[in-house]
This record gives C-alpha cells, structure tokens and sequence, in this order.
C-alpha cells in the first residue's frame, strides 16, 4: 500500500525548493528538492520511487 506523506510548505519555501531543482550544483541535492516538492504536491512515495526509479524506501 503506498504511504501518503503530507508535507505543507510555505511560498518562500516552494520557491527555494524550485530555484535548487533548476540551479543547484550538486546532482543529490536537486533530485531531494524534486522528491520533497512532489511529496508536497501530493504524490505518494510508489509513484515518486517510480518517477525517479529508486526504491520506496529511499523516498521515505
């Protein structure tokens, strides 16, 4: 069963998260913006696993 992670995130904080996936410098810390950003859009850990085809776990 996919696990629901509700993450609530302010605007200041949305838009730090968007300004690292497009401009950081290191590969890891871009591909934990996108998973956290996901997580707050709403999408479960399976579909981001998937999406970034990693296990479940390394997402939780």
């Amino acid at each position: 069963m996919p696990i629901q992670v509700i993450i609530e995130l302010t605007e200041i904080e949305l838009e730090t998260l968007e300004n690292i996936i497009k401009k950081g410098s290191d590969w890891w810390e871009r591909e934990r913006a996108m998973t956290i950003k996901l997580l707050y859009e709403g999408k479960s850990t399976a579909e981001i696993a998937k999406q970034q085809d990693c296990h479940v776990e390394t997402i939780r």
